[in-house]
């Protein structure tokens, strides 16, 4: 429910469960059952990657910063000097920085309060569309509190713009 969310977060779980619910294909790790060089492969192959992009979940204490579990995007890897570029989502407390890779696989191993288990990374990439998927030519993503708004704008505004002529609507 949404006040538990506000509380404790999403697990790593739902976090996934989220990344496929967008049709997103998931190769997930956790920490405590990957290595340093795992995650260290998969920060290469992300990094040199159009196609493909590493998550991570981690502890932002273990990291120095205030507050617990963090969800970003890894930017960017420096081989010569083994850090990663944290492209943090909430820029507006923390803009991007870098990472020493062995300090963020730390920061990954720390456990989840609520789950008992370390937090860990995850290479999204797009699935093949199916052949539904295909038919469609619009994909929307309605944050919280925007449901009332968009049914009303399907419903109600959409028509309208529809009725309009085409030169009137470009």
């Amino acid at each position: 429910d949404l006040e538990e969310i506000k509380q404790n977060g999403i697990s790593w779980d739902e976090w996934l469960c989220i990344a496929r619910c967008q049709g997103l294909r998931v190769d997930a790790h956790r920490a405590e059952a990957s290595s340093i060089d795992s995650f260290r492969s998969a920060v290469r192959r992300c990094s040199a990657s159009d196609t493909a992009i590493l998550c991570v979940a981690y502890s932002r204490g273990a990291l120095g910063q205030v507050g617990d579990g963090h969800y970003s995007p890894i930017g960017a890897y420096h081989a010569a000097s083994d850090h990663v570029l944290i492209m943090d989502v909430a820029r507006f407390k923390h803009p991007p920085h870098w990472v020493p890779v062995e300090r963020l696989f730390e920061a990954m191993l720390r456990c989840d309060k609520v789950s008992g288990r370390s937090r860990g990374f995850a290479v999204l990439s797009r699935q093949a569309a199916c052949d539904r998927c295909m038919e469609s030519v619009l994909s929307i993503t309605v944050g919280r509190g925007r449901v009332r708004d968009t049914k009303a704008f399907f419903q109600e505004e959409l028509p309208n713009l529809a009725a309009l002529p085409a030169a009137a609507s470009a």
